[in-house]
């Protein structure tokens, strides 16, 4: 959106930075593989087993992906939705 139609808006100065900051597309797509992880984990969705069991692998495989300050959540959710899976 255009930072100018935005500042129209009256959006607040916040969002205004929060949304043209470099890394924001990498944040939404962060939120909606995690999403998708718990939506999978509560429908107990088992076909999704393989890919949630890489997905895992391939998180912890980056250091810059899965370190101790909230990153490695995905690789942890991964974890959970694997184990309930396997469970079923």
């Amino acid at each position: 959106m255009c930072i100018v139609k935005l500042f129209l808006e009256g959006q607040s100065k916040a969002i205004l930075e929060a949304e043209v900051t470099p890394h924001s597309r990498f944040r939404k797509r962060y939120r909606r593989t995690l999403g998708l992880v718990l939506a999978l984990e509560a429908l107990h969705y088992r076909p999704a087993l393989a890919t949630a069991e890489q997905l895992g692998s391939f998180w912890r495989s980056l250091p810059q992906l899965n370190d101790a300050n909230g990153l490695n959540q995905m690789a942890t959710e991964c974890d959970k939705l694997v184990a309930t899976l396997q469970l079923n």
